[in-house]
């Protein structure tokens, strides 16, 4: 399968439906704060429709929220790596400074030479959890390590091998057969 042949996109639409249905099912301050943020993507128009790569940076509120809400408050950006891509893509949609500063190179704005010479650990991993989506969200069958990828590079700075752990999360992504490519 060459992921570049999946038809994938970014769309605030299922956290946005994610949104409502807690609203529902809860009186506490989580009910307004959901409220607040199910108003910010009413605000921007994008609750049901697809949001291409270019008009990203013009949703950099409802990015900062997505962060806010979906990660722990003691999270700190300039420590913690965290991101979010379009399903299945390779390019990130909105990250903390230290996921820039630790894997993207400046100059080029891809991959820091480090990971691009494990490329293809990193694309295969990618292929297995479109695989693991994919046979969870069409046919019901969970695998219980579909989540997480453990990844080792060498330190360019120390020459030692370095570990970091990508976790998966697939709340937000929708899957759908539409006759001859997975949507």
């Amino acid at each position: 399968m060459d992921i570049n042949q999946i038809n994938t996109s970014f769309s605030f639409a299922p956290y946005y439906r994610f949104l409502q249905k807690r609203k529902e099912g809860t009186d506490d301050v989580k009910k307004q704060m959901f409220q607040y943020f199910a108003s910010r993507i009413e605000e921007a128009g994008v609750q049901e429709r697809d949001v291409s790569v270019d008009e990203l940076p013009n949703f950099k509120e409802l990015l900062d929220i997505l962060y806010v809400s979906l990660t722990n408050i003691t999270i700190d950006g300039d420590k913690d790596i965290w991101g979010i891509t379009a399903p299945f893509a390779s390019t990130f949609a909105y990250g903390t400074p230290s996921l820039y500063r630790s894997f993207i190179d400046k100059e080029s704005g891809w991959l820091k030479p480090e990971f691009e010479s494990n490329f293809k650990e990193i694309g295969l991993a990618a292929l297995k959890n479109i695989y693991h989506t994919i046979l969870d969200q069409l046919y019901g069958i969970a695998h219980p390590s579909k989540d997480e990828f453990i990844y080792r590079y060498i330190d360019a700075s120390t020459g030692l091998y370095r570990f970091f752990r990508i976790h998966f999360n697939q709340d937000f992504i929708e899957t759908q057969y539409n006759g001859n490519c997975l949507k």
